[in-house]
C-alpha cells in the first residue's frame, strides 16, 4: 500500500511540475487564436475538376478580401469513402486561415464554404477549428 501512495506522490508531483512547465513556456506575447483549416474538393457532378485559374480567380474574388491579413495555401490529395461504400480519390485545395477569435471573422469563413459549395456544385467543404497559441 505504502509504495503505490509513494507511486501516486511522484507521478503527481512530476504532473506538477510539467504543468508549470507549460505556464512558463507561455510567454506575454502569445495569444489565443483560431485556426480553421478548409478542405474544398475540386471534383465536379459534370466530372470536370476545377482548374487552377477557376481556384485563383475564387481566392482572389472570394477569399483574400475577407482575410486580407493573410493566409496559407497548398494542394493535396485524399480520399473518403461515399454512401455506396466506394473509397473515392479525390484532389483538393487546402487553406488555413489562423485569426483572435472573432464571431465576424466566423461568419466569413462560412461564406466562403457556402460560396465554393454554390459556384462548383459541391456537396460540402471540410472545417477542421481549434484553438492555437499564436507568438511573432
Amino acid at each position: 500500500m505504502r509504495k503505490h501512495t509513494v507511486l501516486l506522490l511522484l507521478l503527481w508531483l512530476q504532473a506538477c511540475s510539467h504543468s508549470k512547465l507549460l505556464q512558463n513556456h507561455t510567454t506575454s506575447d502569445t495569444q489565443q487564436w483560431e485556426l480553421n483549416r478548409l478542405y474544398f474538393g475540386r471534383a465536379m457532378p459534370n466530372g470536370r475538376e476545377v482548374s487552377e485559374q477557376e481556384w485563383r480567380q475564387f481566392l482572389a474574388d472570394a477569399i483574400t478580401p475577407a482575410f486580407p491579413q493573410g493566409l496559407t495555401m497548398w494542394h493535396a490529395e485524399g480520399q473518403w469513402q461515399n454512401d455506396s461504400g466506394r473509397v473515392v480519390r479525390e484532389r483538393a485545395f487546402v487553406l488555413e486561415i489562423a485569426y483572435l477569435r472573432d464571431v465576424d471573422k466566423e461568419k466569413k469563413i462560412q461564406t466562403i464554404v457556402k460560396k465554393y459549395r454554390e459556384c462548383f456544385r459541391q456537396q460540402s467543404v471540410m472545417q477542421v477549428r481549434a484553438p492555437v497559441t499564436v507568438s511573432f
